[in-house]
């Protein structure tokens, strides 16, 4: 078995954005969240993990097929 992280330019954005739907679809029987009214549940941080230097996101593939995705974010503690 063949794990590779490769980042999100590898793929057209749009590909993170239905990922990040089907994620989001996934997770509502714990977070209560429901779809909007355009039929999307929306993350509105996403834009972010390609224009914020302090955030990254990451496709999975396992054996070359898409598996998942990863969002990283750094944080930074305020000085002492």
């Amino acid at each position: 078995m063949c794990i590779q992280l490769e980042p999100v330019t590898a793929y057209p954005q749009s590909v993170l954005k239905q990922m990040m739907e089907l994620y989001l679809y996934d997770f509502s029987e714990f977070s209560m969240e429901d779809v909007q009214e355009n039929g999307c549940f929306g993350y509105l941080y996403l834009e972010n993990y390609w224009t914020d230097k302090d955030r990254e996101g990451f496709f999975v593939k396992v054996d070359e097929k898409l598996a998942g995705f990863v969002l990283a974010a750094l944080l930074r503690t305020p000085p002492i």
